[in-house]
This record gives structure tokens, C-alpha cells and sequence, in this order.
């Protein structure tokens, strides 16, 4: 009986987790700091096999409207665009919140 107990626990906590890998967020290019309207990319990361997916990006815990895409592109980066970003798979995990700092420089 306590087998079959632990291989429920054992199901469960692997339920929980979904298995599912957390994506990373890099920058490009991969500065601390971005100077103003300098172009940066974002890109989500997820390990996977899988090419065709769907994609959330959040700034400062707020979903990005319309950004759906691997690639978060900032053409023309300003103070306003300095901020944490996330992303997430749909039905995936969110990944870790990366700072993007934009400085003005004269």
C-alpha cells in the first residue's frame, strides 16, 4: 500500500510542474546598459524541438499587447522602454524577469 501511495505523491508533484522548461530572455545586442534610440532585440529562449509556438511578453508584469512573436524587437529604445521583461510560452512557464536599462548618454 505505501508503494502505491508514494508513486501518487510521485505523479502529482510531477503534475504540478508540467515538465515544462523556463524560458530565458536575452538581449542583442548584450549590453547592461542600452543607450537611447539604440535598437535592441529580446529573445525568448526555449529549449524544445518544437519551432511553431506562441509567445507572451510582459514588461513589468504587464502582458505587451500583440507580441506574440519569439522576437520582441525595440527599434528605437527610450526611457520608457527601461523596465523587467518576461516571457512565456503559451501554456508554458514565464521566464525569470531580466532588466533592460536605457540610459541617456550625451
Amino acid at each position: 500500500m505505501s508503494v502505491f501511495l508514494a508513486i501518487v505523491f510521485l505523479s502529482l508533484n510531477v503534475g504540478e510542474s508540467g515538465g515544462a522548461i523556463k524560458p530565458v530572455v536575452t538581449f542583442t545586442p548584450n549590453w547592461g546598459n542600452i543607450l537611447y534610440y539604440d535598437s535592441v532585440t529580446l529573445t525568448c529562449d526555449v529549449p524544445s524541438t518544437e519551432e511553431s509556438r506562441t509567445y507572451q511578453w510582459y514588461k513589468d508584469n504587464q502582458p505587451i499587447p500583440g507580441e506574440q512573436q519569439r522576437l520582441y524587437i525595440i527599434g528605437s529604445s527610450v526611457i520608457r522602454d527601461r523596465g523587467d521583461y518576461q516571457c512565456q510560452t503559451i501554456g508554458g512557464d514565464i521566464s525569470d524577469p531580466v532588466f533592460l536599462n536605457v540610459i541617456y548618454s550625451e
